[in-house]
């Protein structure tokens, strides 16, 4: 996650534009990439980048009210997002990621049946096309109650 301007010159969202130099000579000249090992220059490079940024936004009056409205409103709307919509993304990450592993596996053990399929005598082979047509529709109908299907889900949960 992207931390705010105020985060990233390490200040206080009203702090007056002595305090925002203040810390912004600071820090740039604690992250400037001249005085950087070889080793932290390009993490201090970023890290410079998003100083000056932060520093240009905020030193500047019209665009610090611009921004401070922005982040107002950012959170407004990230406090109406209710906590449920997350549990829920994850409960769909997994129907999703379930169905599919079902389905490889009753998709496997057809592929078994019909390559044993051609060994068998004739009566064997018309109980496993049986067998095989069951499974196929009682995965289907699984699938479909997972995902929740309405009409399906009605018909069995009335």
């Amino acid at each position: 996650m992207k931390k705010n301007y105020y985060e990233i010159l390490e200040i206080s969202p009203n702090a007056s534009p002595e305090i925002i130099e203040k810390a912004y000579k600071t820090l740039t000249r604690k992250y400037h990439p001249d005085v950087q090992t070889k080793e932290n220059k390009k993490d201090a490079e970023d890290k410079f980048k998003e100083i000056v940024k932060a520093y240009e936004t905020l030193s500047d009056p019209d665009k610090k009210e611009e921004y401070d409205e922005y982040q107002k409103l950012k959170g407004q709307v990230e406090s109406t997002v209710p906590k449920e919509e997350t549990s829920e993304k994850r409960y769909i990450e997994k129907r999703n990621k379930y169905t599919v592993s079902y389905f490889q596996t009753c998709l496997k053990s057809i592929g078994t049946v019909i390559y044993n399929h051609s060994k068998k005598s004739k009566s064997e082979r018309s109980k496993d096309i049986k067998a095989l047509a069951i499974s196929f529709g009682f995965m289907i109908v699984l699938i479909l109650i997972i995902w929740k299907v309405p009409f399906v889900n009605n018909f069995f949960f009335p």
